[in-house]
């Protein structure tokens, strides 16, 4: 078990509870890329993989896989470990994001929005980590 630690069924629903906040992430990225036009599109989603070290569909799968493969105790160290890097670049994406949109978007409202929403994305994800340390 991580850190010789016997992991609690409330400790584990947290983590599970903080995947799927996780997932819900992920999905709203893809649709903030779907709706976007091809070359723009394009553009982010290369700018999304640079940053965050996979493609959005790798992405989709990892969330889709991810709380099955926490459910799994024979897993789920191994997922544990995983996910703690996943997430430090999923964050390393939300940092770049906001420095981009500070760059590109004009319309105060439209960047005032997007920030808040990306900084309380990255807020989530490091009180993730903060709950995997804590195992």
């Amino acid at each position: 078990m991580i850190g010789e630690k016997r992991l609690l069924t409330n400790d584990i629903q947290k983590i599970l509870n903080f995947a799927s906040k996780f997932n819900d992430i992920i999905n709203r990225t893809n649709e903030e890329f779907e709706k976007k036009g091809k070359f723009t599109k394009k553009l982010a989603l290369m700018f999304f993989k640079k940053g965050s070290g996979m493609s959005i569909k790798d992405w989709l799968e990892y969330g889709s896989n991810l709380t099955k493969n926490l459910n799994d105790m024979d897993k789920f160290e191994e997922t544990i470990l995983d996910l703690k890097v996943k997430l430090n670049n999923f964050i390393n994406y939300l940092k770049k994001a906001q420095e981009s949109a500070k760059k590109f978007l004009k319309d105060p409202e439209e960047l005032k929005e997007t920030l808040e929403r990306l900084e309380s994305q990255e807020k989530l994800l490091n009180a993730f980590i903060k709950e995997i340390e804590n195992l």
